[in-house]
């Protein structure tokens, strides 16, 4: 089982900080860089795409939100 199968990680999904601030991030490629625990997630504010642990994606700085 891949890292990003464990949290429960799919494309698409809609995750907001959990410090409460206005930005989102969107998962858009959870396979590419699945090999070392990481997710690609866009983030809305700052128009850009960047990679992030899937644990603190789902665990630490993130809450799902759709």
């Amino acid at each position: 089982m891949k890292t990003y199968e464990k949290y429960g990680i799919s494309v698409g999904q809609i995750y907001t900080p959990a410090d409460g601030s206005k930005s989102t991030v969107k998962v858009v490629d959870v396979e590419t860089f699945a090999d070392c625990d990481d997710v690609v997630v866009f983030c809305s504010v700052r128009n850009i795409e960047y990679r992030i642990d899937c644990f603190k994606l789902a665990m630490v700085r993130y809450c799902l939100v759709a």
